[in-house]
């Protein structure tokens, strides 16, 4: 009887650590970008993102949005701006930042500066959907706001 006990148990405990986790929810018109703290070789912070949206039968954006365009501005601890790069966001690809300073992602700020949103050709849209920043948790904090002109 000992040695089924530990058999068991282990079953049990390998069906409730089930390594996929359900997929979060996204609105029909919402695009989701999810952002990781990712430290380098020498300790400075490469933040990685990845943009989600619902997706059709086909796999293709329900909402036919397929890029974000903009500005990334970085900030340290006392609000001194350390860099700004490009935006480009593609749907559903994993992008690593090109910041080239060395600072520990506890230590900076991120700010999006949403210029444009693009649509597959033929869609007349030019607005952007809701857009929803996940992770800031793991850095000094991250937000996004609508480019003005």
């Amino acid at each position: 009887m000992l040695k089924i006990l530990p058999v068991g148990t282990c079953c049990v405990f390998l069906i409730g650590c089930d390594a996929t986790e359900p997929k979060q929810a996204i609105a029909e018109d919402e695009v989701i970008i999810t952002y990781q703290a990712v430290t380098d070789e020498a300790g400075g912070c490469r933040p990685t993102y990845e943009a989600l949206t619902q997706n059709d039968a086909d796999g293709l954006p329900l909402n036919k949005i397929y890029l974000i365009n903009g500005e990334t501005h970085y900030y340290n601890h006392e609000q001194i701006k350390i860099g700004n790069i490009p935006l480009q966001i593609k749907m559903a690809d994993e992008t690593i930042s090109l910041l080239n300073e060395v600072i520990a992602c506890d230590q900076l700020r991120i700010e999006l500066v949403i210029e444009q949103c693009r649509y597959e050709w033929g869609t007349e849209r030019t607005d952007c959907p809701k857009i929803t920043i996940k992770g800031s948790e793991s850095f000094a904090g991250i937000k996004a706001k609508m480019a003005t002109s």
